[in-house]
């Protein structure tokens, strides 16, 4: 019986040697001596057994390692707290191009109304992260991605009766998965880096001038990515993922070589999941459109497509719903290549011509098409909206029910304090200037690179007391604050709950013309700002704040403008 046991052990390693060539195998090359007999195993067994589509469909591969977990959830600010049975892993599941454990979906519904999903690698019963191609020291065992992890989150909006709609794409994601896909390596986020990606100082190759401080930051950035390991070339993925909603049914995608495949949605809630390998030949073909055709898509935790609807970039050719409807995802071929052959012969002509000349000329070019600009724009980028939406019922706000008093005060200094803007117990961002004494509690910083060398900041302060509550992502208290002349501007909103009665407190930094490095270019005058309340933001899901205030759905709580301080 023990040579029976011998014989049968050296046939199983010679025919894991035989597979040794192919990338998965490789990797398997580096397990500790305790794995090696069953990785000779499954070996033979995915070859001998073609049921087995991948080695994943063993379980326990992976011998468990600690948790994926990177900050605690709250259940009043950022996503929430997942519910009480609030999760589930859905059936879903795909192979990777290299095999191993599959990969699989977790929808996730939580305390402030979001529905979401989590993406990973499949053991145990559990979505997680794997110790391979540097993730986790390449320790080769599983790390499962807890469902209270909201960096794994993929969130779009929830309508009324709780159907989530959401639909992201991440590019040059690695294979070991660690969802968002940034931060493999056992909470470093200093994981390996795409190796199609190309990564240079971006504060120095874009010419012009920049904010010190912004320029400073970009080439650390920078610096640190350079520093990082090259991922190895055929680790890196694309990903595809969402939820179309329960009337969603089947989906067809393209695949990098060509082929159109279906999937059938899971769950019920019309979950879709698509793993390509991402390559140097391929890694443009998914991340580009139209109006981005000629650029590099080869990027390192690159995303797109946030929100309720699929648009692209995206695999996705079209979606079949229950009553037979279906919606096109891509763009018609023929369109498409003209728009991009017209805009590469008439680039340099448009960087000479008025912006009314411009777009007369791109009016022509649909025109010969039978489109107007409007229909043109959308045909070269069509969306799938959410269909089935429930809009919430009852009476709507106006703007008399939230409109109220506004508190502004401007201070000067280089340093300021903060507790943290936007903690999870509290909408009061409690940044403060701090030139002498950190008072307890708080932490200090420069806000200029430059430090005490650096320019003098204005630091505007706008507060009001809140009419109405908010208790989900899609409602917020927001602002908008638009810099002098065509100079843009910034927002910002509130990222937990806030109650009735409540004081919120909006804070931002402005460099003052005249005193010192970086400060000079900043733009003199008067400054803008509104703050508006959004009920409920609908099939658009969660902004970071209007860009339109009073027009964009939000309401308008005031207004008011600052002129900074004037120094010689």
């Amino acid at each position: 019986m023990n040579d029976y046991f011998d014989e049968l052990e050296a046939g199983l390693r010679d025919a894991a040697r035989r597979r040794a060539h192919l990338p998965w195998y490789t990797r398997l090359g580096r397990l500790s001596v305790r794995h090696r007999g069953l990785a000779a195993l499954v070996a033979v067994l995915v070859v001998a057994t073609p049921t087995v589509a991948a080695v994943g469909a063993v379980a326990g591969w992976f011998a468990k390692g600690k948790p994926d977990i990177y900050y605690p959830a709250s259940a009043t600010s950022g996503l929430g707290k997942v519910l009480p049975k609030g999760d589930r892993l859905l059936p879903i599941r795909v192979s990777d191009p290299d095999g191993g454990p599959t990969w699989g979906m977790r929808l996730v519904r939580t305390t402030r109304g979001d529905t979401c999903i989590q993406v990973g690698r499949v053991e145990y019963g559990q979505i997680g992260a794997l110790g391979i191609d540097g993730a986790w020291d390449d320790d080769h065992e599983f790390h499962e991605i807890k469902p209270n992890d909201g960096l794994a989150d993929i969130c779009g909006a929830t309508d009324a009766a709780g159907n989530g709609f959401a639909d992201q794409a991440s590019y040059g994601a690695p294979a070991s998965v660690d969802v968002p896909l940034y931060n493999s390596g056992g909470g470093s986020p200093d994981r390996c880096r795409n190796p199609f990606e190309s990564v240079r100082p971006l504060a120095l190759s874009r010419g012009g001038k920049l904010p010190a401080r912004l320029k400073q930051t970009l080439e650390q950035v920078a610096k640190r990515r350079l520093a990082s390991p090259k991922c190895p070339a055929h680790a890196m993925r694309m990903i595809f993922a969402g939820l179309l909603g329960p009337d969603a049914k089947r989906i067809t995608y393209m695949t990098p070589s060509g082929q159109i495949e279906s999937q059938q949605t899971s769950g019920g809630v019309g979950a879709y999941l698509i793993v390509l390998r991402e390559t140097a030949a391929n890694c443009d073909d998914f991340t580009q459109t139209a109006f981005t055709a000629g650029g590099n898509g080869c990027q390192s935790d690159g995303t797109g497509g946030d929100g309720a609807d699929l648009q692209a970039p995206t695999p996705i050719v079209s979606v079949t719903y229950a009553n037979g409807k279906t919606c096109r995802a891509q763009p018609s071929m023929k369109l498409e290549s003209a728009y991009v052959a017209f805009n590469k012969r008439m680039r340099a002509r448009f960087a000479k011509e008025s912006g009314a000349e411009v777009r007369a000329q791109v009016s022509r070019f649909f025109a010969s098409y039978h489109l107007t600009t409007t229909a043109g724009l959308r045909a070269l980028m069509p969306r799938c909206g959410p269909v089935g939406w429930v809009a919430p019922s009852g009476p709507k706000l106006g703007a008399v029910d939230v409109r109220a008093p506004l508190k502004v005060s401007v201070t000067e200094g280089r340093r300021f304090c903060s507790k943290g803007p936007w903690r999870a117990n509290s909408v009061q961002d409690s940044t403060i200037v701090c030139n002498g004494d950190v008072p307890a509690g708080y932490t200090a910083y420069w806000e200029s690179g430059l430090g005490r060398r650096g320019p003098l900041f204005a630091l505007i302060r706008v507060s009001f007391i809140a009419r109405e509550p908010v208790t989900t992502t899609n409602s917020f208290y927001s602002w908008n604050l638009q810099a002098p002349g065509n100079h843009g501007g910034a927002s910002n909103r509130t990222q937990a709950n806030v109650r009735r009665g409540e004081r919120v407190t909006f804070t931002l930094s402005q460099a003052i013309p005249g005193t010192g490095p970086g400060g000079d270019d900043d733009p003199r005058g008067v400054y803008r700002g509104t703050i508006t309340f959004t009920e409920n933001v609908g099939q658009a899901g969660p902004q970071n704040g209007g860009t339109d205030p009073g027009h964009d759905g939000s309401l308008i709580v005031g207004r008011f403008s600052v002129r900074l301080p004037r120094h010689r």
